[in-house]
């Protein structure tokens, strides 16, 4: 806010007939030092941890499965929603940009968390897929 301060009231003194630099350089300068102090952080290793597929698998298992499977067992599915089926290693694999998006940007899914996925969980499905997803 006060960056656009700085700016508006350069125009008004432009106006009347003074060109007052300072203002607009240190409305820059403010709005640089903001996105420095917004900027996320580098991790500290620099590598995602390495996750087993395993454990992922038993993560989808136990939170993604009951709804995206060939054959749900949530009460109310009698299909998969979207289409999407996660019930083979190559399937998760297929859908790791969905996984991604729904699970870890938006924590969209699980639909109202029903099947409890913690945030350790949704930690590790983000380093999975940050590692490229391997399924090894």
């Amino acid at each position: 806010m006060l960056a656009g301060a700085l700016i508006r009231q350069y125009f008004v003194l432009r106006h009347s007939g003074k060109n007052p630099v300072a203002l607009p350089a240190a409305a820059a300068a403010l709005l640089v030092g903001v996105a420095i102090a917004i900027a996320p952080s580098p991790s500290a290793t620099g590598s995602a941890p390495q996750v087993a597929f395993a454990r992922v698998q038993t993560i989808i298992h136990e939170r993604c499965t009951v709804c995206h499977a060939e054959k749900p067992t949530f009460a109310g599915f009698q299909q998969p929603p979207g289409g999407l089926l996660l019930d083979t290693p190559e399937q998760i694999k297929a859908a790791a940009e969905r996984i991604h998006q729904q699970t870890i940007a938006t924590r969209a899914m699980p639909i109202g968390n029903l099947t409890k996925m913690t945030d350790e969980e949704r930690g590790l499905l983000g380093a999975w897929l940050a590692a490229g997803a391997p399924l090894k």
